[in-house]
Parts: C-alpha cells; sequence; structure tokens
C-alpha cells in the first residue's frame, strides 16, 4: 500500500462517510500536528517566466541567423577602377591623334611623341640668331 486511504463506492445504503476536518489526539505525548498544504501540478512545470525567457531566446537565435544568413547574400565589395595604361602602346601614327596617357607611354618607353621643348634662355641673354 502507497500509504493513502482509498474509499470504494458501494452503492446506495450500503455506508457513508464524513470528511473531518480536525485531528482528535489519543494517546501518551499527543504529539503536535501542522496543516500543510499539499500542492499537485498538472501539465507543464514551466513557470510562465521560464516560457518568456525561452521564447525571447528563440527569438534573438532566430534573429542572429537570418541577420548572418542575409549578410552572406547581401556582401558587396566596392572597389575603384584606377585606369591602367596597357603594358604596350603601338607607338607608330601620328602622336598627334594620341591620347595623353599614349603619349605619355611612347615618350618614356621609345623616346617617341615626346612634347617638343622650346629651348630656354637665361635673362638678359641673346637669343641665337639675334
Amino acid at each position: 500500500s502507497d500509504g493513502q486511504r482509498r474509499y470504494l463506492y458501494r452503492g446506495e445504503g450500503h455506508g457513508s462517510y464524513e470528511q473531518e476536518e480536525a485531528f482528535e489526539l489519543v494517546g501518551d505525548g499527543q504529539g503536535a500536528y501542522d496543516r500543510i498544504e499539499v500542492v499537485t501540478s498538472y501539465g507543464s512545470k514551466l513557470k510562465p517566466a521560464a516560457f518568456l525567457a525561452l521564447g525571447l531566446a528563440l527569438a534573438l537565435g532566430t534573429v542572429v541567423l537570418v541577420v548572418n544568413v542575409a549578410s552572406r547574400f547581401s556582401q558587396t565589395t566596392t572597389s575603384t577602377l584606377v585606369a591602367q595604361p596597357p603594358l604596350d602602346f603601338d607607338c607608330g601614327g601620328d602622336p598627334e591623334s594620341w591620347h595623353p596617357n599614349h603619349r605619355t607611354w611612347c615618350c618614356e618607353n621609345h623616346h617617341m611623341g615626346c612634347p617638343k621643348t622650346l629651348p630656354v634662355f637665361a635673362p638678359g641673354a641673346a637669343a641665337p640668331g639675334s
């Protein structure tokens, strides 16, 4: 037996019982008894605060996951394009029709298409042929 009393219904007129709210102490020492409340919970034993904490943790985890996945798809790289001259220009033809970068490269690498420089005279000096 598990220490609990069990009452079985035997039908009409076959006895009855009444529930006593007080103890009647008998015998030597009679002892002392305190009334306690026994709580029996049915269903989940988690309290509402635990459900709230669990819900917040799941929501935060979902947000972190969505942001992580979204950032992988939306990563963009910004690059600045710098015009680099080709490794080799064709330095044949008329230098006057060349782009300035073309002309500079041909001048620096093949001494072709260089700007014509005028002679520099020292101040007070006479120009040749005068």
